[in-house]
């Protein structure tokens, strides 16, 4: 919530963008499709967006995904950190929608 002042109705609308964007499964089908290009804008943009969220475990992981693919390391959907990313990224997936589900969950302090 600080990322927006406190400001519920933003981070409401920030955390529905984030549930309905498919940054991460554009970035497995780029993998799949061996277009690295491609992939490689998937995770900036995703790391973006999780860096901004502050979601520090996914961030983290894009950041070491990114710091491959710029050394050149060819990746695929079966890599370790690609698995940890979508095991990471699940997992924040459920309290984001959680609370789309129960906006009064969130309480500003």
């Amino acid at each position: 919530m600080a990322v927006v002042g406190n400001n519920k109705m933003v981070f409401m609308r920030l955390l529905k963008t984030f549930s309905s964007n498919t940054l991460c499964d554009e970035f497995i089908s780029a993998l799949k499709a061996g277009d690295s290009d491609l992939a490689k804008s998937k995770v900036h943009a995703l790391k973006g967006v999780c860096g901004n969220m502050r979601f520090d475990k996914v961030f983290e992981i894009l950041k070491a995904i990114e710091a491959e693919m710029k050394v050149g390391k060819a990746l695929g959907p079966n890599d370790e950190l690609v698995v940890d990313l979508l095991s990471a990224h699940a997992n924040t997936m459920e309290p984001v929608n959680l609370l789309i589900g129960n906006p009064d969950m969130l309480s500003i302090a």
